[in-house]
C-alpha cells in the first residue's frame, strides 16, 4: 500500500483508511470424477472514489488480521456507497455475484484412456500420467504378445524335435530299402550267371520304387524341417514388428486430450470471510 502511504504527522498519529478484504471457498464440479476447492482472496482498496476499485489478490492469513481495532489513531470516512449496512451487504452480493461469473477452472480430459485431471494439476503433470497410462498399455499388449510369441515357439520346437525323430526313422528305413535293392539286385545278377531261380524284373521294379518312395520322404521331411527352422528364424522380427506396431497405435491418440473451462454454480461459491479492514497508512519517517 506504498501509494497510498502518508509523510508521519507531526503529532505522531497514525492514519486508517478503510479496505474491504473478502476470502471466498470456490468449489468446481464437474460429475463425478472432477472436484477441485480453490480459496479465492480478493481485497479492495483504497475506498474511495464512487464505486469499489478493482480488487486485487491478496492473501492475508489470521496473523495479518487485528481483530480488535487500535483505540488511538486518526480513521478516514468511509465512501458514500459503503456508509450503510445495506451497502455493505450489496457489496457482498457484488462481490460474489462477480466471482460466480468470472472464476473458472480448466478441466483435461482422455477419454480413450478414461483419464480426468485432477485438481489443481498442470497441462505437463497431466500429460506425464498419460504418457504413464499409454506406456502401461503398451507393456499389457506387448506381454501378451511375447507370450503368443513364446507359445508359438515352443510348438514349433516340438514340432521340429518329432519331424526330427521321423526323419531318423526314414532315413533308416530308406537305407534298409537301399541295401535290400541292392542285395535283390546281385543275387539276381548272381542266379543269372550261376543258374537257380531269380527275383523277377517286376519285383525288382517295386523294391526300386519303395526305395525312391523312401528317398522322397526324407527329402520331404528335410524340407518341412527347413520352413520350421525358417519360420522360427521369423518369430523374432515379426515380434519386433507387432510391437512397433502397438507402440505407433497407443502413441498416435496421445494428444487427444479434450479441454473445458468449468465454471461454478452458485451453490458452490461460500464466503468465508467479508470484512472492513482498516489499513495503516501513516509512514513511520
Amino acid at each position: 500500500f506504498e501509494s497510498e502511504s502518508i509523510p508521519r504527522r507531526d503529532d505522531g498519529q497514525i492514519v486508517w483508511k478503510p479496505a474491504l478484504y473478502a476470502r471466498l471457498n470456490l468449489t468446481f464440479d464437474e460429475g463425478r470424477n472432477f472436484t477441485e476447492d480453490r480459496s479465492a482472496h480478493r481485497l479492495f482498496f483504497p475506498l474511495d472514489g464512487t464505486r469499489l476499485p478493482e480488487a486485487v489478490s491478496v492473501e492475508l492469513t489470521d496473523s495479518d488480521i487485528l481483530r480488535d481495532n487500535p483505540d488511538s489513531g486518526l480513521y478516514a470516512s468511509l465512501p458514500d456507497y459503503l456508509d450503510e449496512p445495506k451497502e455493505f451487504k450489496d457489496a457482498e452480493r457484488d462481490i460474489i455475484e462477480h466471482a460466480w461469473r468470472t472464476e473458472n477452472t480448466t478441466l483435461r480430459q482422455h477419454r480413450s484412456l478414461k483419464l480426468v485431471s485432477l485438481a489443481g494439476e498442470s497441462e505437463a503433470d497431466f500429460l506425464a500420467r498419460v504418457d504413464a497410462a499409454i506406456d502401461e498399455a503398451i507393456d499389457a499388449r506387448v506381454a501378451k504378445e511375447k507370450d503368443a510369441t513364446d507359445s508359438t515357439l515352443a510348438k514349433l520346437a516340438e514340432k521340429v524335435r518329432k519331424l526330427e525323430q521321423k526323419k531318423q526313422l526314414l532315413d533308416s528305413k530308406r537305407q534298409a530299402q537301399v541295401t535290400s535293392e541292392m542285395a535283390g539286385a546281385a543275387e539276381t545278377v548272381f542266379r543269372l550267371f550261376f543258374g537257380g531261380r531269380r527275383k523277377s524284373v517286376a519285383t525288382l521294379a517295386r523294391e526300386r520304387q519303395r526305395s525312391s518312395d523312401a528317398a522322397e520322404r526324407v527329402s520331404q521331411a528335410d524340407d518341412d524341417l527347413a520352413q520350421l527352422h525358417a519360420d522360427i528364424a521369423n518369430v523374432g522380427p515379426e515380434l519386433a514388428e507387432k510391437i512397433a506396431s502397438i507402440e505407433e497405435e497407443e502413441r498416435s491418440g496421445r494428444d487427444d486430450i479434450e479441454v473445458k473451462e468449468v465454471g461454478l454454480e452458485k451453490s458452490d461459491l461460500r464466503v468465508d470471510d467479508f470484512l472492513l479492514l482498516w489499513v495503516p497508512v501513516t509512514r513511520s519517517v
